[in-house]
């Protein structure tokens, strides 16, 4: 399964909105770069999510704008990533926004 591809982010970027209200802004094949509005002006989430983010080994650097809530993740995701792994990603993920006081993610 491709994590993070361009085009999985684009089929992805409805799910991401709807689930996480995040918005996919731009994306090329090794960059992606998000907003949320639940992210704006929370420098202590955006700074746990990229301590988390840059230790996944096929992240290469991870860049986050607190003030109008973006997060850019730089990457080189093989496409044999397997799913077991996003899943685990996906629940650290949500458990980082709820540890920082933001509910209500899936």
């Amino acid at each position: 399964m491709a994590f993070l591809t361009l085009l999985d982010l684009k089929r992805k970027g409805k799910k991401l909105k709807k689930r996480y209200q995040i918005d996919v802004l731009s994306a090329t094949e090794h960059r992606a770069r998000l907003q949320s509005p639940l992210w704006e002006k929370n420098e202590a989430l955006l700074t746990d999510l990229k301590r988390y983010l840059e230790k996944i080994p096929e992240v290469s650097a991870v860049r986050v704008t607190p003030l109008i809530g973006t997060v850019t993740v730089y990457y080189q995701i093989p496409a044999d990533f397997p799913k077991s792994r996003v899943q685990e990603i996906e629940q650290k993920l949500i458990a980082i926004h709820e540890r920082n006081g933001v509910n209500g993610l899936e």
